[in-house]
């Protein structure tokens, strides 16, 4: 169990004293500094995880009826609207435009995700339709 006790440990079973990783005695590891330190308690970093820059958007009006306004100071480069199943509805480009209006009239009601890409990155919003 980490962290190991501190202090004085007493170890009467002669098993035990060969039991650590690499057949090291497990007894009171204080009384050497060098072994206390490679018995720390074992830390890994996060796998799989990198910064990933998201562009700042917003859309209104959400929910939106006939026409949705996309804003962001970056520019928009491609706009993209998914079915929650992953369908694509909607697949826009356009040449960096900060504000760019949408026509979503044709769409059924329900829930989309929307995709912003901007020459920077991508992020994703929920976009509800009625």
């Amino acid at each position: 169990q980490w962290p190991l006790p501190e202090g004085d440990m007493e170890i009467t079973n002669p098993a035990l004293l060969t039991a650590g990783h690499d057949g090291l005695p497990i007894g009171n590891l204080n009384w050497d500094p060098a072994l206390r330190a490679k018995y720390r308690a074992p830390h890994e970093p996060a796998l799989g995880l990198k910064e990933v820059y998201s562009p700042e958007f917003s859309l209104y009006p959400n929910p939106a009826q006939d026409m949705l306004t996309i804003s962001s100071p970056e520019g928009i480069e491609c706009i993209e609207i998914y079915t929650i199943t992953g369908t694509k509805q909607i697949n826009q480009t356009v040449s960096g435009n900060s504000t760019l209006q949408v026509d979503v009239s044709t769409l059924p009601e329900g829930v989309y995700i929307m995709r912003i890409t901007s020459k920077r990155g991508s992020a994703s919003k929920k976009l509800i339709k009625h």
